[in-house]
């Protein structure tokens, strides 16, 4: 069934998912009018969301007064389910004192379409004021629940999807992956591109991603698909623990992409770049105040050293630290010289003195 959608020009289409044309699968891509006063969609569903029909009988039913029922859809506006009420009211006049509720269940499910003239189409617009007087007022057991169009799109759109989703699961298919034909609640079916793999293979897909890092290519396996693997997915298919990595790594990947964003080199924790041109990082895990340019201590005012900078300034230290060391050596050896001196008085005492001992 082809539905159309006829939105006022008032609605603020950012606020809604239901214009995301990303997926085309899923929700419709809202274009302007010809005239400019509204917004318009087509889009193709393989089951309409069900009329919703409450009946309660009295006491007295049927022998003098019909069932008491009220009627709500997400399709249909005020309008089209007041003309269906009093439609069931004319079928109650013709068959009084007869039960009557399962005849109109019939008559809806099979007259209801081409009695509205929807034969071929679904056409949501909102009911107004002036409709009231073509269709008359609205019937109070008229319950229209497509007040909200936008909403009401979503709704038909979801209840679509899970009529697939059924249908899907009751059939074989053949997997994209090992080519194997397996009943369909054995696979995988990807919300924004429809394609399907079974269970096995798209779990060793993501964990061979996620086991080599690379996460940003743990995309649809089918070659010519460019939509991500949906992170709710991603969790049922994983452990715990590859999970976790998934997450840190996709953190990474999109830290990565961001441009006000450094890692500090004394613990690598992610900083925000300050605001300024200043080049001034400071991490709030190690409290290092460093230059994003040369990631050395924050140098306000000076130019960061190069790479001949910081080759003179290391020869320059070792050559001090070589001179201190011989200074160091010097006084050392002058030091055991000191010590040694009385040793070698003692060894060589006169002769006299060696005598009378």
């Amino acid at each position: 069934m082809e539905v159309e959608a006829w939105l006022p020009i008032e609605t603020d289409l950012a606020q809604t998912d239901v214009l995301s044309p990303n997926n085309k699968n899923a929700r419709p891509n809202l274009s302007r009018s010809i005239s400019g006063r509204r917004w318009h969609s087509t889009f193709t569903v393989s089951d309409l969301a069900p009329l919703q029909m409450n009946v309660s009988f009295p006491a007295n039913y049927p022998e003098s007064v019909p069932p008491i029922f009220t009627l709500s859809c997400y399709w249909l506006d005020g309008g089209q389910l007041s003309a269906l009420c009093r439609r069931l009211d004319a079928m109650w006049g013709e068959m009084p004192q007869q039960p009557i509720v399962f005849t109109w269940v019939d008559w809806l499910q099979n007259e209801m379409l081409s009695f509205l003239g929807l034969d071929k189409a679904v056409v949501l617009t909102p009911y107004m004021e002036k409709d009231v007087e073509i269709l008359g007022p609205i019937d109070p057991r008229a319950l229209p629940v497509c007040c909200d169009l936008q909403q009401g799109i979503m709704e038909i759109l979801s209840h679509n999807r899970t009529y697939e989703m059924e249908k899907f699961q009751k059939e074989n298919h053949d997997c994209g992956v090992c080519f194997d034909n397996r009943p369909g609640k054995e696979f995988y079916l990807l919300n924004n591109c429809l394609h399907h793999f079974c269970h096995d293979c798209l779990a060793s897909y993501c964990d061979t991603h996620v086991s080599d890092g690379t996460v940003q290519l743990l995309l649809c396996p089918d070659i010519d698909c460019k939509n991500p693997v949906p992170p709710a997915l991603v969790k049922e298919l994983l452990t715990t623990d590859q999970y976790q990595r998934w997450e840190t790594l996709m953190l990474q990947k999109t830290l990565d992409t961001m441009e006000d964003i450094d890692y500090c080199p004394r613990c690598n924790m992610a900083v925000i770049k300050e605001l300024d041109s200043s080049k001034l990082a400071h991490c709030t895990l190690c409290f290092y105040s460093y230059c994003t340019d040369c990631k050395e201590a924050w140098h306000q005012g000076r130019m960061c050293k190069t790479i001949e900078d910081k080759l003179e300034e290391l020869e320059q230290r070792q050559t001090d630290q070589n001179e201190k060391a011989r200074i160091i050596a010097e006084k050392l050896k002058q030091h055991l010289k000191e010590e040694d001196s009385p040793r070698k008085l003692s060894r060589k005492q006169p002769q006299h003195v060696q005598d009378a001992q």
